[in-house]
């Protein structure tokens, strides 16, 4: 009973409430949660590890082409930027159907404060994915703007003021920008755990809330994305490695030397890439936890203001 207490979603915390109950909350049913959610991760670290793998391999090959001006050059490089745009939406639409699933359980989470368990092999919940993808539409667009606002704004600056203060102001925009975009966290878990709302028509409101709590949303973000950041450079390091071995062996081909890559790094390359992505997959999925809890406490920050609220207007 103490811990379903502990673990309730709408309750005032503090940002390192949040962010600590976030991550026990994660690490405690992470049983549960990999048995969930294995079978996207594993779909995404496939698509994942064998778009790296071409971008390792085939990316060196291109630029190599673009520096000596072999006549081929453009047939190539059409080629593999397609390859590369279909690899690119493939790892997308994987890592939107592997956070629908963290989303499901969150979800089921808020309404039983208990963590699924599931003995299906394929459990896709539909009505989520749709919240899900239309969730990241919206963010999309709303990227889009804000890009081409800052575009718009670069080379405003540039017909009216030097190249090396356009790009200061630029960045001093974009900064402004990426600190007015943190409440767009809370919007998007209120739109996804709460099926009958329309992003739309929540926006406006849910944004005002979030930017009355940025400071709490701050805090969460910044170290919950620190903590993911230095793990994932940790299980990135074998990936790194083997890019660096890529490129400088591409580099010698350029200059004459031999190749000097074994016969099965190819499929050395996609072995990695593959475990790398799966292990970041959990990684990020980490993220979702302490974001979960800081909504949950704004909720009931707000739910507490307005309480205060409705009892000073019947003092009145």
């Amino acid at each position: 009973m103490e811990k379903e207490k502990e673990e309730i979603l709408i309750k005032n915390r503090s940002s390192r409430a949040c962010i600590s109950q976030g991550f026990r909350l994660y690490m405690g049913s992470f049983r549960r949660i990999f048995r969930y959610t294995w079978l996207p991760a594993l779909v995404l670290a496939i698509v994942s590890g064998l778009f790296s793998a071409f971008y390792v391999n085939e990316y060196p090959r291109m630029l190599i082409a673009m520096q000596t001006g072999q006549a081929n050059m453009l047939q190539l490089a059409l080629g593999i930027g397609s390859i590369m745009s279909a690899g690119s939406f493939l790892v997308a639409v994987a890592d939107v159907v592997f956070l629908s699933y963290g989303f499901s359980v969150l979800n089921h989470h808020s309404m039983t404060a208990e963590i699924p368990w599931t003995k299906r092999l394929v459990q896709l919940d539909a009505p989520m994915l749709w919240r899900t993808t239309k969730a990241v539409l919206w963010l999309l667009l709303i990227g889009t703007v804000l890009s081409l606002l800052l575009t718009g704004v670069f080379f405003g600056c540039r017909r009216l003021l030097s190249p090396l203060v356009a790009v200061g102001l630029t960045g001093l925009v974009t900064i402004v920008v990426a600190v007015f975009q943190l409440p767009l966290t809370y919007v998007v878990f209120k739109y996804i755990l709460n099926p009958k709302l329309h992003f739309a028509s929540i926006f406006g409101l849910s944004y005002r809330t979030g930017l009355r709590h940025w400071g709490q949303l701050f805090v969460v973000v910044l170290v919950t994305v620190i903590i993911c950041a230095v793990a994932w450079l940790i299980t990135n390091v074998p990936a790194i490695i083997l890019y660096l071995a890529n490129i400088q062996a591409q580099t010698g081909l350029l200059y004459g030397d031999p190749l000097g890559m074994p016969d099965h790094m190819t499929w050395l390359t996609i072995g990695i890439f593959t475990i790398a992505s799966f292990l970041q997959a959990y990684i990020f999925l980490s993220i979702l936890f302490p974001l979960y809890y800081a909504y949950g406490s704004i909720e009931a920050g707000e739910a507490e203001r307005a309480k205060a609220l409705d009892q000073m207007k019947t003092i009145q």
